[in-house]
């Protein structure tokens, strides 16, 4: 199937009805590939909520012949929207959609990814991250590239981030907010590092981070339940108040494992160091607490807590 070709809509009075405006991507026919969303742009004072916009990939009875989801982009008002969706449209595993160049370092106030589509962050010079006051990932979705670099407010991540060089998270143009990593949210990085810098945020981990080594600091309040792994260097985790219930782990030659806090550490779950000199740092200028359901473990040569 073709590709679903673009749309520009322009209406400074408004767009008003309950109609549709699709760039749908051609279904497969007798086993060939489907063809790719196109793009849709809408800009206008105000946009009726009973409109239809779709940019989905083509639809296919193979899962390794779906097209990839297109881009929905809207400006209403002052506010702006980027929307890519697949629909359920299972794509192609290889098959994924570049983030619009163009709005490559642009602050856009939404970005929402569902449908199990799959977002690459493309390399575009200095200033190539996703910028969102907030961001929208489900859990059928992703969002990868060598180096993807996020800069939010708000974000709920449902589905998984995946780095090959790099995972950074940072709010250094979206500003202080919450972000929350749901139990089937995953930041991944497994020969690289997970960095997230969100100064003034609260951050709240449900599911599984995991990279050669993480390093997390600026909140104003960490709580983690999840699986936190780094696998050959250095975990650090630190903000105003931390709080751990679920499991953090580090192995290798080089791990060395610090929770530290402003405030108050509260370890309920399980902190794990292994490797020849590993340590383990616990420290707060208030105090920390081991509850009696909290595991600590240090095993190497060297090893000390």
């Amino acid at each position: 199937g073709g590709s679903g070709g673009s749309v520009w809509v322009t209406a400074p009075n408004g767009i008003h009805g309950a109609g549709e405006i699709r760039a749908n991507g051609g279904d497969s026919v007798r086993g060939s590939g489907a063809g790719a969303g196109g793009r849709i742009a809408l800009v206008a004072d105000a946009i009726s909520p009973s409109l239809a916009v779709s940019a989905r990939g083509g639809r296919t009875s193979s899962s390794r012949c779906g097209g990839a989801a297109g881009t929905v982009f809207i400006v209403e008002g002052s506010a702006s929207r980027l929307e890519i969706s697949n629909q359920g449209a299972s794509a192609a595993s290889t098959t994924h959609t570049p983030y619009p160049t163009d709005l490559s370092g642009v602050l856009v106030d939404a970005v929402h990814v569902s449908g199990e589509a799959s977002v690459q962050l493309q390399e575009s010079g200095r200033d190539d991250e996703l910028h969102a006051t907030q961001l929208r990932l489900d859990a059928t979705s992703s969002l990868l590239g060598d180096r993807v670099a996020l800069d939010i407010r708000h974000a709920q991540i449902h589905g998984t981030v995946t780095g090959a060089i790099g995972v950074s998270i940072r709010n250094t143009r979206s500003g202080s907010g919450t972000v929350g990593l749901s139990g089937s949210g995953r930041l991944l990085c497994p020969s690289c590092g997970v960095t997230v810098a969100l100064a003034g945020s609260e951050v709240e981990l449900l599911g599984r981070v995991e990279a050669s080594f993480v390093r997390m600091s600026g909140m104003t309040r960490v709580v983690h339940s999840g699986t936190m792994t780094a696998t050959s260097s250095p975990l650090l985790v630190s903000g105003g108040s931390v709080e751990v219930s679920g499991t953090v782990s580090c192995s290798g030659p080089a791990c060395s494992l610090d929770l530290t806090s402003a405030s108050t550490v509260t370890v309920r779950g399980s902190v794990a160091c292994s490797g020849k000199e590993c340590v383990i740092g616990v420290r707060s200028e208030r105090g920390s607490t081991l509850a009696s359901t909290s595991t600590v473990s240090c095993s190497g040569e060297a090893c000390h807590v």
